[in-house]
């Protein structure tokens, strides 16, 4: 995976890989994870966009990044989250049993469908984010 737009542009002119893996989280957010693809896309790097441990937000920021950019063209790994009481999904991300988003993330086939509306497209559950905040 690549971090910045400044060791993409390295990958590049080495031509050092055929693909770029491009993690939101690990760019420091959707603005420089933005800048990777730019820069792969400037020299013909085709990019996916993959998640770790990421709560319903930051699959959201994935999801966005996703549709932004031509060249992300390759299948992603996102590890969606299960929200309590509600149907469980079954590609889920093992590590929680909850998600602090009201609502989960609509899916066709396979495919995750962008979130709409303001902002990430989601909405954040207050009562979660308290039950879950540690002090």
């Amino acid at each position: 995976s690549v971090w910045t737009p400044e060791d993409a542009l390295e990958i590049a002119t080495l031509e050092a890989a055929d693909l770029i893996s491009i993690y939101v989280a690990k760019s420091g957010g959707l603005f420089p994870a933005r800048q990777v693809a730019h820069v792969a896309q400037a020299a013909g790097i085709s990019c996916n966009v993959n998640g770790s441990v990421e709560f319903g937000v930051g699959n959201a920021a994935s999801l966005h990044l996703i549709a932004s950019a031509q060249n992300i063209d390759l299948p992603a790994l996102i590890p969606v989250t299960n929200i309590e009481g509600r149907e469980q999904v079954e590609v889920v991300n093992k590590f929680y049993l909850d998600d602090i988003i009201r609502e989960p993330f609509d899916y066709d086939d396979g495919y995750l469908r962008i979130p709409e509306g303001p902002g990430l497209g989601i909405e954040i559950d207050e009562e979660k984010l308290h039950k879950y905040c540690v002090s």
